[in-house]
């Protein structure tokens, strides 16, 4: 069989096998042979890849297909192209066929972390939003690891109450001391717990993306140092069911609506009843808010860049790849147009309002990083 989820189960009961692996990467292989490069036929034809148009560029149809209402992508779908894996991979090498044209430099502007900084809006936990628009990822490592095997020292741990010059560079310092922890699991774990995974969901999940088996009771164990540093987190997960239980939908701050039906699973026992969240829908349910509102931020964005200020960066706009707006400008003008971007990127959010006793401004701004390169793979 040449099926994923037996090809896992199998890589679970054997380890060591080569195998498995190697059916799985050729799997992903036919996949991008097919989907964006194409495959050579006997007449020398080529069926298969992105098509160009007479322009030469690819051409892709947007659609409101996922339910937590982000665009998607088709004909060729430009989202899931695979991150650049190293200069010589073929997930590398599929990016790189996407390039600039003459004179022209591609430009990528992304929000930074935003999912995390739209959790922590909708948890009204103003100490994690300050930490989602830096780096709650490493926060979050350094005190799984003292946790687990006291990697790091209480006297190392950071702490939430430092000011900003104290505590972000102290991060910074950690985030390259633990890189490979923080990028390989904990930032893995930081998403899972936001959208409600079980520990056996995200060991799965992981699994899938790193060929990584943890320890199932590993993974509960650290998720549980993340909940206890962030309690506000589970306290919106039983709000948010509540309201989407008692309603029927979620109405997110720029009016989009999603209906649910069946969000708790309700048992009566000895004369009471009591409910658990739908497995099926819960993780619907939390994504929402947090998922929905990044979409409409980046299109608010993109329609004003485009329709506001069309001369100075709207022209250049060629795609959007879920927080990231990507455009093809003339080099000497990259910065300029980069910088434009930014500015319209980061503007106060009118629809997210913030409490004066944050001390965060009256609306919430979120931070952006930006990159650019001829090639799409080798945009830094």
């Amino acid at each position: 069989t040449f099926n994923e989820d037996a090809i896992v189960k199998l890589m679970k009961s054997y380890p060591n096998d080569p195998l498995y692996p190697l059916i799985l990467d050729h799997r992903e292989y036919q996949k991008l042979y097919s989907t964006y490069i194409g495959v050579t036929q006997p007449d020398g034809k080529i069926h298969g890849g992105m098509e160009i148009g007479r322009d030469g560029r690819i051409h892709c149809v947007y659609t409101h297909n996922p339910s937590t209402l982000r665009l998607a992508c088709q004909a060729p779908n430009m989202q899931n192209l695979p991150r650049p894996r190293g200069d010589d991979a073929l997930q590398t090498i599929v990016r790189n066929l996407v390039v600039a044209g003459p004179g022209q430099v591609l430009v990528a502007v992304d929000f930074a972390g935003i999912e995390a900084v739209l959790t922590g809006y909708f948890a009204c936990d103003p100490q994690y939003i300050r930490l989602a628009k830096q780096d709650v990822h490493t926060y979050y490592t350094v005190y799984a690891l003292h946790e687990l095997d006291g990697r790091v020292s209480a006297a190392d741990l950071p702490d939430i109450s430092w000011p900003d010059e104290e505590l972000f560079p102290y991060l910074a310092y950690l985030k390259t001391r633990f890189k490979h922890e923080r990028n390989t699991l904990y930032k893995h774990l930081v998403h899972a717990a936001n959208f409600m995974q079980t520990p056996s969901g995200a060991q799965a999940k992981m699994f899938s993306e790193t060929r990584v088996e943890y320890p199932l009771k590993m993974v509960a164990k650290v998720m549980d140092v993340y909940f206890s540093l962030f309690p506000s987190i589970r306290r919106w997960h039983t709000s948010v069911l509540a309201e989407a239980e008692k309603d029927g939908y979620l109405r997110n701050p720029f009016g989009y609506v999603h209906r649910f039906s069946k969000v708790m699973n309700w048992k009566k026992e000895f004369g009471k009843w009591s409910s658990k969240p739908n497995p099926d829908v819960a993780n619907k349910v939390v994504a929402m808010k947090p998922q929905s509102t990044a979409s409409a931020i980046i299109k608010e964005a993109a329609l004003r860049l485009y329709f506001e200020r069309f001369n100075e960066a709207g022209q250049y706009l060629r795609l959007q790849v879920h927080d990231e707006l990507l455009g093809e400008a003339p080099t000497e003008q990259a910065a300029a147009v980069i910088a434009v971007m930014q500015e319209e990127m980061e503007r106060p959010i009118p629809e997210l309002g913030l409490p004066a006793s944050y001390g965060m401004g009256s609306h919430l701004v979120v931070n952006t990083e930006s990159k650019q390169g001829y090639r799409w793979g080798s945009v830094r």
